[in-house]
Order: structure tokens, then sequence, then C-alpha cells
């Protein structure tokens, strides 16, 4: 039989354990994260393209709220035509909101009509339709798949 450490079988107390058991966890948590980081960027490219490829939009963003601060909110990632960058700052904002007030999805082929002229400026007029998707956790919405397509 092998014998073990005499430093191995010294007894800890409690307080330690509690210790040991959370830097444990920390460490798992941090090579957890490292590992889906890792990765990550491939699976948002991977839903965008085929966002786009499922709906024949021409252009998708996925714009995440910051949990903390719900006012906050930034665009993961765009991806399409960059010719005319209709899904700007303030189109993401205008429907990130509806969709987060209504929490439901969106599917709209008339923005003016649906949101007021007041809201909408000329320069989205060349939108045909739009589609804007929740993304949620636990009945939170965290973000939104924004999908828009051109005239």
């Amino acid at each position: 039989m092998q014998q073990l450490d005499e430093d191995y079988l010294t007894p800890i107390s409690a307080s330690e354990k509690t210790r040991c058991v959370a830097n444990y966890n920390k460490v798992i948590r941090l090579l957890t994260e490292i590992w889906t980081f890792s990765k990550i960027s491939d699976v948002i490219e991977h839903i965008c393209r085929n966002c786009l490829e499922l709906t024949g939009a021409d252009q998708v963003t996925i714009f995440l709220f910051d949990p903390a601060q719900q006012l906050d909110a930034k665009t993961l990632i765009r991806k399409g035509d960059d010719k005319h960058l209709l899904l700007d700052n303030y189109l993401n904002r205008l429907l990130g909101g509806w969709v987060t007030r209504n929490r439901r999805a969106l599917c709209c082929g008339n923005l003016e009509s649906h949101f007021g002229m007041e809201n909408i400026s000329s320069r989205y007029r060349e939108i045909s339709s739009v589609i804007a998707v929740p993304l949620a956790v636990d009945e939170t919405i965290i973000g939104v798949i924004n999908l828009v397509v051109g005239k």
C-alpha cells in the first residue's frame, strides 16, 4: 500500500475548506469562460450567416442589453450588405425597445405605419421589412436579433 505524505493528511478548518472550494469554483468558472470565448465568435458568425440565408435579409445585427443598466445596449455584431447601413444604432435601439416592451418578436413591412412618421426618418424608407427576435434567458430579454430587407 502506498504511503501518503503527512502534510496531505493534516486536517484543515471548515473555513479553509470553504475557501478552497470557492477558489476551485473560480478556477472552473474561469476555464469554462476561456473555453467558451474561444468558440463564441464562431457561434455568433454562424448564427448571423444562417439568419441572413434563412430570411433573405440584407443585414443582421445582434444587439445585447447590459443587465446592470437596462438603458445601456451594444451591437455585438453586424453582418450583411455594408453599402448602406440600415441597421444603425437608432434602429437597433428602436427595435430592441419594442421587443423588450412587447415581449415578443416583431415582423413589420412598414416602419412608418408601425412606429409613426415622427419616429422614422426618411433614410429608413429604403427598408421593405424588418424582423426583430428576442434573445432571452430565464424569461429575461438579454438582446435582440434584428434583420432588415431593403427595397
